[in-house]
């Protein structure tokens, strides 16, 4: 009788194991009915669009000098019908202008056909002179659109400037920072200046670079790779600021919103070569090794007396025992 009992049981608890089983497979969760269709009801189907435009300036970066009035602009568009440039600069009167460029367009085979949109990298070209502008510094801005809406945009700055200067390399023997100086046509005569921290002059007279005319008189783009003195002169290691002036051919300046670029200067450090002596100083041993080798043999003498000591110290006593 407890056996059938005791079966009974477990036949009833398998099927209730069972039934709770079908239960938790077949019947929704609560989130489930969240997000899908509540019982009872139709599908709905709402499509969300989410594809806004986006436009990113990929080159040049921010804060990017230029002798050229040629500006290469490199820039991707997603999801846009068209992308619009801007250039603000601020002019003599202290008042910003702004200026709107042709609207670049994607070709039209490449739109999409419901949303008349597309995504890509273009690369476009602006030149400065064609819009009457002279050495200054620019913001640089676009903005993408489609059907959909509009971009938040993106924008560089730059500076276009007559007459700029980049650190190439250091001279291997000195430490002084070999420059490249390049210059805009007009330019007549570039001087160059390092300065201290406060601005002072660290040359007696600045460097002067002449540019040649050409056969008509005109003074042509160029750029020349000139040695700056520094050790020449006393400096001690550290980054400098070299500031570039600019003429034409009547000496007159030409303005310029970025006189100032930094260079490094870092003498060479000499080999370590202490005097140890004749023998040594023909073995050429730096000062580290030769100290490193003077203690490994000082320890290892120092070893082997340390252990012939022991050794006769055990000698003796065992004489002393001997003759007891």
């Amino acid at each position: 009788m407890r056996n059938t009992t005791k079966k009974l049981l477990g036949f009833i608890g398998l099927a209730l194991v069972v039934l709770l089983t079908i239960v938790a497979i077949f019947v929704p969760t609560e989130g489930v009915y969240a997000e899908g269709t509540p019982i009872g009801t139709d599908t709905i189907t709402v499509i969300v669009y989410d594809q806004y435009p986006a436009v990113k300036i990929d080159n040049p970066v921010t804060d990017y000098f230029t002798i050229s009035p040629e500006l290469t602009v490199t820039f991707t568009y997603e999801n846009s019908s068209y992308v619009d440039f801007t250039l603000s600069y601020v002019n003599e009167d202290g008042e910003t202008v702004e200026i709107t460029l042709p609207r670049f367009t994607p070709d039209p085979e490449n739109l999409d056909p419901v949303f008349q949109y597309d995504s890509d990298t273009q690369t476009i070209t602006i030149n400065l002179r064609d819009y009457d502008l002279d050495y200054n510094h620019y913001i640089l801005g676009a903005v993408s659109g489609s059907p959909i809406g509009e971009s938040a945009g993106d924008s560089i700055e730059f500076d276009y400037v007559p007459a700029m200067l980049v650190q190439t390399d250091t001279d291997e023997n000195t430490g002084d920072p070999i420059v490249e100086v390049s210059y805009d046509d007009g330019v007549a005569k570039v001087e160059i200046m390092p300065v201290d921290d406060e601005g002072n002059p660290l040359l007696d007279e600045p460097i002067v670079i002449e540019v040649e005319p050409d056969e008509d008189g005109n003074y042509p783009t160029g750029s020349q790779t000139i040695t700056l003195p520094y050790t020449e002169n006393g400096l001690e290691d550290g980054d400098y600021t070299v500031i570039i002036t600019a003429y034409d051919g009547n000496d007159e300046g030409l303005p310029t919103t970025r006189p100032d670029y930094p260079t490094d200067y870092e003498q060479p450090q000499a080999p370590e070569a202490p005097n140890t002596g004749a023998f040594a100083g023909k073995l050429n041993i730096a000062e580290s090794d030769y100290i490193l080798t003077i203690a490994i043999v000082f320890a290892a003498t120092t070893a082997i007396a340390f252990r012939l000591i022991t050794r006769k110290k055990k000698d003796y006593r065992k004489n002393i025992s001997s003759r007891r």
